[in-house]
This record gives C-alpha cells, structure tokens and sequence, in this order.
C-alpha cells in the first residue's frame, strides 16, 4: 500500500499544469493546433525486456519470459524535479515479494537546494552504499546479497561540485548522505536452499543474510554517507571514493524467538577508471552485524565482498548497430562466520541495434562453496519506447 501511494502522489504531481516558457515556435504551434498539444505534460519512456534462458545444466530447464515492463515518469518545473518508475511482471520477481507489479523508485528532488548540498531528495530512492552497479544484466553477489539497487523510504542530499584545472583537466568531488528511517522490505535478494543451509548451520547463522525480505526482521535508521573525488585530465577519468552505512537491526518478538535488536555496519571502498571506450571498476565492502541475538554463541557476523569487472563501448551516431559494449564482471563473496567462499562471474555483450531495439547476450556463472548454482546464458531482447 506504501508503494501505491507514492505512485499516485506522483502521478498527481505530475499532472500539474505547467507554467514553463515555451520557445516562439513552441507557442506558433500551439497557436495554429491546440489539439497537437501533449494532453499529459510529463515525460513517459519505457523498457520491455523479453528473456530466453538457456542452461547448459540438464537440471535447470531452459525457460521464456516478459522478465519486466519499466515506465519512467518524468517531470521538472521550477527547479523541481519528479520521478517514478513503476515495474510490472508475469509473475512475482522473488518468493517474498508480494505483487508482480511494484514500484522501484519515486521521489521528489529540489535541485541546487543550497550550494552547499546541490540536490536534495526524497521519496523511494536507491541506497548508496558502494558502486550503484557493474553493467551486468543478471546481476552480482553483492546484489543477490540485497545490497545493490535496494531502495528505501527515505531522504538525501547530494553534491558534485568540480573545478578547472586548467590544461584539459578538472577535478571534482562527488559526496552524499542518506537517511532512511524504515526500509520497504525488497530487493533483489536470492539464495538457493543450500546455501542457506550451510551458512544456518554456524552459530551466526541464525541471523538473516538480508534483514529487508526476512519474516520477522525490520531495519531502521539506516544512515549512509559516501564521498568520492574525482579527476578527469583530457580522455582519462578516475573516481575513487570511500562509503559507510549503519542501520538498526530489530527482530520481532515470536513463539520460537524473542525480541532483539542489533545494528549493522558496512564499509566500502571504490575505483573507477576510464580512457575513451575502456572502464574498468572495483569495490571492497565489508558487513558487520552485531547483537540481534544475545544468546548466540558469536557476538558479530562479518560478511567480506569482492567485485570487479571491465568493459570497451564503441558508439556511434547512426539509425542502425548504435552501440556494441563487451564486457566482463566478476564477484566474489567471504563468510567469515562460516569460512565459506562464493563466487559470481558473467561476461557479456551488448548490441543497441536500433533506437527501438537492443539485444544481450550474458554468461553466467554462479558457484557457492564448490557447488553449482547458476550455469546458463542469458538471451535478452530489449524495446524502448
């Protein structure tokens, strides 16, 4: 219902009549056809993904599906700018979530707030924490792990102020803080039975290894704080940027378990590098969970994450074959509590073959503690509109 109300809310403000200076010919044509005129002043665009999977293992069938249909709403008036992003499936995207139709994002911003913040945000927006994404299109571990492209209810300030070098150069620096006093219970989180299992079987175990889809579990207060320089000297650009999150844990009380709280921190480190068509990226994150269960025989769960991945995008400025990106993305995740490793890779290609059309082709594999769980390629077919 939460998710409902923000898109409504949205679409109301969106609807607002618009009081923006049209150029003279803007306002000659809406002189000579009123009717020409856009009933609906914002702007709409989408994204179809049609997905084929074939799974080089004989006990992972082979599957077709309309993966998702996105909408992206778009409207700025007066320094304001309004987003929402609605998402619609065949069927539920995880075993937790409670629709096949949700919305990934909404918010309001107030662009150049203050000169000292820049953008201030609010409504349903991504957590920060880390690289926003690797380019992949199945995904990574720190994703499954429901740590990328998690939003949450909440609000941010973000800035990125730069300044000339002079000689083809300029340095800048990117930061932001975020504040999200409750979490709106999804994400991408996946884990197959065994993993689970495995990592249950350890004294931290009990402990969810995301507390945003886990029954019974909330986290609150989460705080989120990045900063990242950055330097661009003619084709080379560098990021490289530090960030923290620390949130509340509460585990609510049940007839097997009883109530606790805990907190949670997670730290990362971040580089991005990038000459002409070439990027390369890399980031360390580091989870600490503390105190949701005090009669455990471990005081903390540590969880260590590893990602890197490279790309080459040629581009060009045509109606047909617009832009072909090679790529490779690796993840790699450390269970302390249990000593057991996971890992994640996934080269792929990406052709826009027109403005309307696009095509990917992805390998994936995904293997935990020597065991197979993913073994397959990933055919995408995309339509914008």
């Amino acid at each position: 219902m939460p998710r409902l109300t923000i898109v409504l809310l949205a679409l109301t403000l969106l609807w607002m009549p618009s009081n923006s200076v049209a150029s003279e010919g803007e306002e000659a044509a809406e002189a000579d056809s009123q009717e020409s005129s856009n009933p609906l002043p914002v702007n709409i665009s989408g994204h179809a993904m049609f997905r084929y999977t074939w799974s080089l293992d004989l006990d992972d069938p082979n599957g077709a599906e309309l993966y998702n249909l996105r909408l992206y709403l778009e409207r700025s008036f007066e320094g304001i700018s309004l987003y929402a992003e609605p998402r619609f499936r065949q069927t539920p995207l995880r075993s937790f979530s409670p629709s096949n139709i949700w919305v990934q994002e909404a918010w309001v911003a107030f662009d150049e707030f203050h000169d000292s913040v820049g953008t201030l945000r609010a409504g349903l927006i991504y957590n920060r924490t880390g690289l926003s994404w690797d380019r992949s299109w199945f995904g990574n571990l720190v994703y499954l792990n429901g740590l990328k492209l998690d939003p949450d209810y909440g609000i941010e300030a973000v800035g990125t102020p730069e300044w000339d070098l002079g000689g083809n150069a300029t340095a800048g620096l990117h930061y932001g803080l975020q504040f999200f006093p409750v979490e709106d219970g999804l994400n991408g989180f996946f884990a197959p039975s065994f993993k689970l299992d495995r990592l249950n079987a350890t004294p931290a175990g009990g402990w969810p290894i995301d507390f945003d889809s886990a029954p019974g579990y909330t986290e609150r207060d989460i705080i989120v704080g990045e900063i990242a320089p950055t330097l661009s000297i003619g084709d080379v650009s560098l990021r490289a940027g530090l960030s923290v999150a620390r949130s509340r844990l509460v585990r609510q009380a049940s007839d097997d378990f009883a109530g606790a709280q805990g907190r949670e921190l997670t730290l990362g480190v971040k580089g991005e590098l990038g000459w002409k068509g070439f990027s390369v990226h890399g980031e360390w994150l580091r989870q600490q969970t503390r105190g949701i269960d005090v009669s455990s025989q471990a005081d903390q769960r540590i969880i260590e994450y590893g990602l890197a991945g490279l790309a080459y995008t040629w581009s060009r400025e045509t109606r047909w074959l617009r832009d072909v990106e090679l790529r490779v993305n690796g993840s790699h995740v450390h269970y302390h509590f249990a000593d057991v490793d996971e890992w994640f890779v996934a080269p792929g290609l990406h052709v826009r073959l027109h403005k309307l059309l696009g095509v990917t082709a992805e390998y994936v594999r995904w293997e935990f503690a020597d065991r197979e769980v993913v073994d397959r390629v990933e055919w995408i077919l995309h339509a914008y509109f």
